[in-house]
């Protein structure tokens, strides 16, 4: 699996999952190192997270570590 994130002008850098994508590879492979940050480098702290209805992204923990974040997502 490649995970990117594109916007405008510009795009991240591409992660790439070996195998089905889980909540823990999600947070500490996507989300934490370059999902947020990528976020935040475009639109600053204020910014609403887009994801579609994919098991990883529904998972409880991944809704937890988002909140903890002060995250608000588009689900």
């Amino acid at each position: 699996m490649v995970w990117a994130a594109v916007c405008w002008d510009t795009k991240s850098a591409m992660v790439f999952i070996n195998g089905h994508l889980d909540a823990v590879q999600y947070i500490t492979e996507i989300l934490d190192p370059v999902g947020i940050i990528f976020a935040q480098f475009l639109v600053g702290d204020n910014f609403l997270w887009m994801q579609d209805a994919a098991p990883a992204h529904r998972a409880g923990s991944v809704s937890m570590w988002m909140e903890a974040q002060g995250i608000t997502s588009l689900d």
